[in-house]
């Protein structure tokens, strides 16, 4: 949603949650077993990110007025969410009866931070006031230890009043 202050110049809010990032997550501390072999676990990982933005967008004008080229940029708060489940894989019916664990335990981190944004992209418009357009944008979420680095390339459908 957003909303115009001048022909070129326009004030964008924007909530954007992308799942699944497939971000590597490392838990900080190390699961150690010593003389004791446990039935074999799968790691599954899942990131997702949220994130409220509001933006300025600048338009440059085009002689046939047909394509709108623009660039964006602005901030907000991001929120990455990294979780860790363990889940016991079926055991072999061969061999010596192994431990396991049950249920299988779940990490979770959070990071809830500053986002920046950047991008731009181009609308083209079909008829009257509805358009169809692409952009790049990238995105940091700047955490207290490290910083994540997000490209999004996304695809829009608008309609000017």
């Amino acid at each position: 949603a957003g909303l115009r202050i001048t022909k070129q110049l326009g004030l964008d809010f924007e909530v954007l949650n992308a799942d699944d990032l497939g971000l590597p997550v490392d838990p900080g501390f190390v699961i150690q077993t010593v003389g004791v072999e446990f039935a074999p676990v799968e790691r599954i990982e899942r990131s997702r990110l949220t994130s409220f933005l509001t933006k300025m967008t600048v338009e440059f004008p085009v002689a046939n007025g047909r394509v709108w080229p623009y660039l964006t940029g602005g901030g907000g708060v991001g929120s990455l969410r990294q979780t860790i489940r363990f889940r016991n894989l079926p055991l072999p019916l061969a061999g010596e009866p192994r431990p396991a664990i049950f249920p299988g335990p779940e990490f979770e981190t959070t990071a809830t931070d500053l986002a920046l944004t950047l991008g731009g992209g181009i609308d083209v418009r079909l008829w009257r006031g509805f358009a169809v357009g692409g952009d790049v944008r990238y995105l940091r979420l700047l955490d207290d230890t490290q910083g994540f680095d997000f490209a999004f390339v996304t695809s829009r459908v608008s309609y000017r009043f």
